[in-house]
């Protein structure tokens, strides 16, 4: 899974090198926390990193990814 946005804020989420998401991200801020929204998925940023939360629970069942069989992902920003 990999993530680019570029200075306009518009965003590309690719799988498999295929394009799965597109779009404009919204930021914003919520005490010193940073989150992102692109739509109907939201994730935190922290520094370089992208924490997104891909299934809910019994509660809030969900799974934005089902691509990834894990809970949480983390996105590392490329060096």
């Amino acid at each position: 899974m990999e993530i680019s946005i570029n200075p306009q804020k518009n965003y590309e989420l690719r799988i498999n090198n295929k394009i799965r998401l597109k779009g404009k991200i919204k930021v914003y801020k919520e005490d010193t926390v940073t989150y992102l929204d692109y739509g109907h998925i939201s994730s935190m940023y922290d520094r370089d990193t992208i924490y997104i939360q891909n299934s809910g629970n019994a509660m809030n069942p969900y799974w934005h990814f089902k691509e990834c069989d894990i809970k949480y992902i983390r996105l590392a920003k490329k060096k």
